[in-house]
């Protein structure tokens, strides 16, 4: 009585039951990941090991060969999942041992122990193979097998354990209703010359760069008293030099509104006055 290679049937194994006992860890509603990156490969490359091992087909060492590796390239698109590397390294040196050889080395001492004679892709070691110790070598129960298969076996249970996530709330999405429309616009707070986030999305509109200045009407004496300190600097309007002063009692300066040009037009930011001494008046 004897088995086959059980490397795919232990993988898938192991993966269940770590997909199952992340179930229970979660303790609430769980999904798989949908993050899984070529899937359709990696089907076909676990559909060549499935036929290597169980079907009577021809080439079985080269249809091992191509399965293994394309479930290695597969597995390392998805390292980012927890145990990937792991379950890679074992396929990898199962798959390494049968490139070597052409087949797959079984121990004398593992075959008697359970039984198993070597058909197909398993072969009996000899003095030829190299590296006979990757082969199939360790009896547990039924099965023969190696320390890829025990390694990737391991692996498998690792990622059927992080395949399990909590499952995402579901999104409701309300109906929006014309009172929604009036939402308060955000407040700018006091003393503070920061713009609003609203007021920051909005359109710069720029306006006049020449605005029309408002007219000020004011009177003469307001005029004096804003703009002229005359108890404390004399003024003198009759000479030409700077910083000479008229001798004799300082005379406060007349403003004529009546000998006003006319007034300027709209588009003039100046305003015109016209300030002269009682000298000026008196000639």
């Amino acid at each position: 009585m004897g088995y086959s290679h059980p490397l795919v049937f232990l993988v898938i194994l192991s993966a269940a039951l770590g997909i199952a006992l992340g179930v229970l860890l979660l303790n609430g509603p769980a999904q798989l990941r949908s993050d899984l990156r070529a899937l359709p490969a990696l089907g076909l490359g676990a559909l060549f090991l499935l036929s290597a091992e169980w079907l009577p087909i021809p080439g079985k060492p080269g249809v091992f060969i191509v399965g293994t590796a394309l479930l290695v390239v597969v597995l390392l698109q998805n390292r980012h999942i927890g145990g990937v590397a792991i379950l890679a390294f074992g396929l990898f040196l199962t798959g390494f041992v049968v490139l070597i050889n052409g087949y797959l080395p079984l121990r004398a001492e593992a075959a008697s122990a359970t039984n198993t004679s070597a058909s197909g892709l398993r072969q009996d070691e000899s003095d030829a193979t190299t590296l006979g110790i990757l082969g199939d070598v360790i009896p547990i129960g039924p099965f023969v097998l190696s320390f890829g298969d025990l390694i990737g076996t391991a692996g498998a249970f690792i990622v059927g354990r992080h395949l399990v996530r909590h499952r995402a709330p579901a999104r409701t999405h309300r109906r929006s209703t014309a009172g929604d429309s009036k939402l308060a616009r955000p407040t700018r707070p006091q003393n503070s010359n920061a713009p609003t986030s609203a007021e920051a999305s909005e359109p710069l509109v720029l306006g006049d760069p020449h605005p029309v200045p408002t007219p000020v009407a004011i009177s003469a004496d307001e005029f004096l008293a804003r703009y002229l300190e005359l108890d404390d600097v004399p003024i003198n309007l009759d000479d030409s030099e700077p910083g000479r002063t008229r001798p004799g009692p300082a005379r406060n300066p007349v403003i004529d509104l009546r000998d006003m040009p006319e007034p300027p037009s709209r588009n003039s930011g100046d305003r015109f006055i016209r300030v002269q001494s009682a000298d000026d008046q008196e000639s």
